[in-house]
């Protein structure tokens, strides 16, 4: 990491919310600082997680009999395998699960995946892209005018992704280091060249339960939950509550792709965009939102929301 990038990391983390910044500080010391792997050693990696994420939860998770979303999530990324994690984790390997089992007029367009960024060159792309790893979370650079970004810095950014092990920094073990590949797809847009709006579907035991509508993720950063009626949950998750939005034109389309693409999983959310022309177009697969510290507000939710999720992978 440059000096410059550093800088504008800790900026970032500096203008958060006071309750915010302790949740990042804590969350580093435990899980990247130079005593990270000293702790998880002697403490053990349930209750090495169960340390990280009590900060952020505001209560001490139990892995061992779980009863809210959260508390699932660290179960499932401390004590399952599950073969099939590791396909729809991958964001190349997905697309062709996708295929199977929806259809690929869901795939968005890719213009090349490779696992050498050298290889990227900004005379064979289009003017606006968006380059993304195949194996992380948060991995994605976003070009709207190629003319504004250089070849060198695009590839140095997706030569250090390619560094990166989402497996060991967030105990998510379906995301593999070995084998990872750049890919690069189209830039979706929708209403007034804007970014298509981006719904996250939450599938429990192969039924839509609950649907996340994020605003303006770079910036200031909101939430909105609803329930596949789309009637409103009144809490906030992770981030403020955003503002509400009207029943979209294509949700009865979109939960149809979301159910049968989570129909082998007792939980998976299904991301999707709604975009005017191309019409519905897959996002990705997530298996642990918020890697299970997501702060629901208030906490009675986490648990109510949990107990739509039959845990039945084995451990």
């Amino acid at each position: 990491m440059g000096f410059n990038e550093m800088v504008g990391k800790i900026r970032k983390v500096l203008r958060l919310p006071f309750d915010r910044f302790i949740e990042k500080v804590w969350e580093r010391i435990l899980a990247h600082s130079p005593f990270a792997a000293m702790l998880e050693h002697i403490l053990g990696a349930a209750r090495h997680e169960q340390l990280t994420r009590c900060v952020s939860l505001r209560y001490w998770p139990d892995v061992t009999d779980p009863e809210s979303f959260n508390e699932k999530i660290l179960r499932r990324k401390l004590f399952t395998q599950n073969n099939l994690f590791y396909r729809v984790a991958d964001k190349v390997e997905v697309r062709e699960y996708v295929r199977e089992k929806v259809g690929e007029e869901v795939l968005n367009e890719v213009f090349i995946i490779t696992d050498q960024p050298v290889r990227l060159r900004l005379e064979t792309l289009p003017n606006q892209f968006v380059a993304k790893s195949s194996h992380g979370s948060g991995q994605n650079l976003i070009v709207e005018d190629k003319a504004s970004i250089s070849e060198e810095e695009i590839r140095k950014t997706c030569a250090n992704w390619l560094t990166v092990n989402p497996a060991k920094e967030k105990r998510e073990y379906w995301y593999q280091k070995e084998g990872a590949q750049i890919i690069v797809e189209k830039l979706l847009r929708g209403q007034h060249q804007k970014i298509p709006r981006d719904y996250k579907l939450f599938v429990f035991n192969g039924n839509v339960q609950v649907i996340e509508v994020d605003f303006d993720r770079f910036d200031k950063h909101t939430r909105t939950l609803y329930t596949r009626e789309w009637k409103l949950i009144e809490c906030s998750y992770k981030f403020p509550r955003g503002p509400e939005v009207k029943y979209p034109e294509r949700l009865n389309e979109m939960i149809r792709v979301a159910e049968t693409l989570g129909e082998d999983f007792d939980f998976v959310r299904v991301d999707l965009y709604d975009t005017p022309n191309g019409g519905i177009i897959f996002g990705e697969m997530t298996l642990a939102p918020e890697a299970g510290g997501g702060k629901f507000q208030p906490m009675s939710y986490d648990f109510e929301i949990g107990q739509l999720w039959r845990m039945e992978e084995k451990c």
